[in-house]
C-alpha cells in the first residue's frame, strides 16, 4: 500500500480507500506482467533502431506551439509566467 500512496502522491492523486486497493491490485499485476516480460528471450530479436532507417522517419515540420496560457493550465504553481516547482537540489 506503501508504494500506491507514493505514486498516488507523485501523481497528485486524492484516492479513496477502496481506489487505493484497486490500484494496488492493479499494480501487481503489472509488476506481475513486467517479470514475466523479462523472462521472454530476445536474444535473436535485433534493437529497433537497427530495424529503423532514416528515410523511414517523418519530416520534422515546425507546427505551432501551445499558448501560455494553454500551457500553464494545468500546472500546480505558476508565477510570472512560469511553473515553479519544488527545489532538488
Amino acid at each position: 500500500m506503501e508504494q500506491v500512496e507514493r505514486v498516488a502522491g507523485l501523481a497528485r492523486l486524492k484516492l479513496t480507500p477502496t481506489e487505493k486497493e484497486s490500484l494496488k491490485t492493479e499494480l501487481s499485476q503489472i509488476i506481475t506482467y513486467f517479470d514475466l516480460l523479462s523472462e521472454v528471450n530476445t536474444e535473436n530479436i535485433s534493437l529497433i533502431e537497427e530495424n529503423v532507417s532514416p528515410r523511414q522517419l517523418r519530416d520534422d515540420i515546425p507546427t505551432k506551439s501551445l499558448d501560455v496560457e494553454d500551457a500553464l493550465k494545468n500546472a500546480s504553481r505558476t508565477k510570472d509566467n512560469c511553473i515553479i516547482v519544488p527545489r532538488i537540489l
